[in-house]
């Protein structure tokens, strides 16, 4: 069988290239490095944080289909900053003209920011959490990151959020800074499922920078970040057939010399309905050098952790058996504090998943193996992650001449150049709707592929966890 191993469809491998940030921890992957910003970075850095509800939007400027605009926020509670009833966000937004907003009408635009998260689309009336930055040029706010920086939460998480940012400002406040309740705080973060990536990516970054520094770096702690190929491939969602609509922010005047802004209430609307499609754009990042919210990670944050402090991150982790943002990470940090319960956790979350086995599933086999502590695994779960594919050829599409062998080099080379002066006269554009069904078909291939992989694996796993034998691997 031909297959594309670990292959990706051309619009992602296109996202790839232009924003391979996507959650990697290795900035040398790409040549602009879009740091990750957890809570107490985006609070420490940001000017003003406040939750407010979303006002009247002005158009700015516009260039084809990316606008420059001016939205009203009506704070509801100042958390950082001088008080303010009303402040203003400027931003720039994906817009459709009219010539293709018949075409449009049924489709939701999702515009990527440059760490790759989606930018929230802010609707008038909704209420947000915003980390807000001070533009260089004229009056106004900014957000640096807005997957990150604006924060749409249930009533519930906002609590929560509030809660965790109200103890932080308190932490640093203190003379010198207080290491162990600041461990505590990313403790109680990681416990909460809406908090959870805020405290359980910086105790791992804590975690990984001790090891480096003990020179006790394992093969597991590299492996675990994810390629730019396979992070591109978890973050871009774009439909098959179609490219990336990719908008660079340099393009647009950032904000250009309006007039100042005007102080207009904001009157609640009801949303529009959902929308049936995805189109996404990616919005190129702005940064050039290396960025001042790439905070280092601090090795002496995470050795601080006490018995019952990884006791109550371990119980946090089991508690949540679907997986929510910061799991991931969470799963890492505990397969280090040797809880028995980690093991057989791990593969009922990929029993459930075994049908569709998506690409999260090589970070659990890998964290699984080494919880056994059984070298076996370990290669078995780096041979997974090798050659689990993602997008399979049809066999009936590879070409006949490639199954000649005794074919003369001659022969082949004058067949292969009239074949190329063909294409170059009669190639036609592929029809999109031929190019989606396609790559969805070899995709659904992969799926199955990848699934049988991995039943195979699980069912040899199954067998080690309860008689520690290994069977062979099964034709």
């Amino acid at each position: 069988m031909t297959a594309i191993r670990r292959a990706l469809p051309s619009v992602l491998v296109a996202a790839a290239v232009l924003s391979c940030t996507f959650v990697i921890t290795r900035p040398q992957a790409c040549p602009v490095y879009v740091p990750p910003q957890p809570l107490r970075t985006l609070y420490k850095l940001s000017e003003r944080v406040v939750v407010a509800r979303v006002g009247t939007r002005e158009v700015l400027s516009q260039d084809d289909n990316l606008a420059s605009v001016r939205i009203a926020l009506h704070v509801t509670e100042n958390v950082k900053g001088a008080p303010a009833e009303v402040l203003h966000l400027y931003r720039p937004e994906f817009v459709v003209n009219e010539a293709d907003a018949a075409k449009r009408e049924e489709e939701t635009v999702v515009v990527l920011t440059p760490s790759g998260r989606e930018a929230p689309r802010l609707k008038r009336g909704e209420r947000y959490l915003f980390f807000l930055d001070p533009r260089e040029k004229g009056g106004g706010y900014e957000v640096d990151d807005e997957g990150y920086g604006i924060k749409k939460l249930s009533d519930e998480d906002l609590k929560i959020y509030l809660e965790r940012i109200n103890e932080l400002a308190e932490i640093m406040r203190r003379e010198p800074e207080d290491k162990l309740a600041l461990v505590e705080w990313l403790v109680r973060c990681a416990e909460q499922p809406a908090t959870r990536w805020e405290g359980a990516y910086e105790l791992l970054g804590s975690s990984e920078a001790a090891a480096r520094a003990g020179h006790a770096v394992e093969a597991s702690d590299v492996e675990e970040a994810p390629s730019a190929e396979a992070s591109a491939e978890a973050g871009a969602k774009t439909p098959a057939g179609e490219g990336p609509r990719v908008l660079s922010l340099s393009t647009l005047p950032l904000m250009g010399e309006a007039q100042a802004a005007p102080e207009q209430q904001a009157a609640a609307a009801a949303p529009p309905a959902p929308d049936s499609s995805v189109e996404e754009v990616q919005v190129l990042p702005r940064r050039s050098v290396a960025d001042p919210r790439d905070l280092p990670a601090d090795p002496a944050l995470a050795p601080l952790l006490n018995v019952v402090q990884k006791q109550r991150l371990s119980d946090a982790f089991f508690a949540t058996p679907d997986p929510v943002d910061g799991d991931d990470e969470l799963m890492q940090l505990v397969k280090d504090f040797g809880d028995p319960r980690l093991p057989g956790f791990i593969l009922a979350r990929l029993h459930r998943v075994e049908d569709a086995a998506p690409l999260e599933a090589e970070l659990w086999l890998r964290t699984l193996a080494a919880s056994l502590k059984d070298e076996r695994l370990v290669e078995l779960a780096a041979t997974y992650t090798q050659e689990a594919p993602y997008l399979e050829e049809d066999e009936e599409e590879t070409p006949e001449a490639e199954t000649q062998p005794d074919a003369s080099a001659e022969e082949s080379d004058a067949a292969a150049g009239e074949e190329e002066e063909a294409e170059e006269v009669e190639e036609t554009p592929e029809d999109p709707a031929v190019g989606a069904a396609r790559i969805e078909a070899a995709t659904q291939r992969a799926t199955r592929t990848r699934s049988a992989m991995l039943k195979n694996l699980l069912s040899r796993i199954d067998l080690f966890v309860s008689t520690g034998q290994l069977a062979e691997d099964q034709p």
